[in-house]
């Protein structure tokens, strides 16, 4: 809901804002987000939905140091993040200029869809996030982690008691593999998104990726996240297409990096399995569920 105390910020960034036409145009777990018209350009508004904290879905605090940071890029991003907090410095919302753009799985649908160019630009998008120096700058603006020990094994410890038998089992065994071959140690540390969705990609009507959005949980971390978002958000074909235009533009790929994407692929259901349920109607939960359960079906079969 936006707020009159919000609309109030609103107008002191922009006196020709319209608040009496904003309009949702998304809603995820951490944040609604809301259109803004302006005659000046329009901004969207996201207004958390959960207090101060924890958000999850996304830290919009984060994502405004992270831009501050990403300025110098000259990236598809916004260009500046205002946060609106209350007298008690709680935040309230997070406001940037609108970007256009269609989100990817909608261009994707589409009969004339340029897959060519989208996979082509976005694997290129995806190599230069990776390769930006990691700064005291940086390292101030975003937390870094070791994926498998800072952030997989509470994951897991989280949902073993909410799968099924033969979910667990397997569940427990590709862990055990995982750390078996080394885990997340060893991968190379970089700025990833750390989100990867197809309603956080913007493309034009050519197929070029030109906008890239929600970077609240981005960190330091092992690049493979990403692409292992790249497959669980476009699939296995589109994703080897992507992930071959993010080698030859450079992208972090090492020995054991193939592995470590498919393992956090693999692990993707787990995150809507853990807190689905505490959002709206809980259907990300069993939505977590399904995919797990189709994963292992898969893997029984092929093996």
């Amino acid at each position: 809901m936006v707020t009159k105390l919000l609309c109030d910020r609103i107008l002191a960034v922009d006196t020709t804002a319209d608040c009496n036409s904003i309009e949702e145009i998304g809603r995820g777990w951490g944040s609604v987000a809301y259109r803004v018209p302006s005659r000046a350009g329009d901004w969207v508004l996201r207004v958390p939905r959960f207090a101060d904290g924890y958000l999850m879905g996304g830290d919009l605090r984060r994502e405004q140091a992270l831009m501050q940071y990403l300025r110098q890029y000259r990236l598809p991003i916004p260009k500046e993040i205002i946060l609106f907090e209350n007298n008690s410095g709680q935040l309230l919302g997070a406001l940037h200029k609108y970007m256009h753009g269609m989100a990817a799985n909608v261009y994707l649908q589409q009969a004339h869809a340029n897959r060519t160019r989208f996979c082509e630009t976005m694997g290129c998008l995806l190599a230069r996030v990776h390769s930006f120096p990691v700064t005291d700058e940086l390292q101030a603006a975003v937390p870094t982690f070791d994926l498998y020990p800072d952030k997989y094994i509470e994951l897991i410890e989280r949902t073993l008691d909410r799968l099924s038998d033969r979910s667990r089992a397997w569940v427990i065994k590709m862990s055990r593999e995982f750390a078996e071959q080394g885990g997340s140690s060893g991968a190379p540390s970089v700025l990833v998104h750390g989100d990867i969705a197809p309603h956080h990609i913007l493309v034009d009507q050519g197929g070029e990726v030109n906008g890239i959005i929600d970077f609240g949980e981005s960190m330091i971390a092992d690049p493979a996240l990403d692409l292992a978002g790249i497959i669980w958000s476009f699939g296995r074909t589109l994703g080897s297409r992507i992930m071959k235009s993010y080698s030859e533009h450079g992208g972090y790929i090492d020995g054991n990096f193939y592995h470590r994407v498919e393992f956090y692929w693999q692990m993707v259901p787990l995150f809507f399995i853990a807190d689905g349920d505490q959002v709206d109607d809980g259907s990300d939960f069993h939505l977590g569920i399904r995919q797990l359960a189709a994963r292992v079906a898969a893997y029984t079969k092929s093996h």
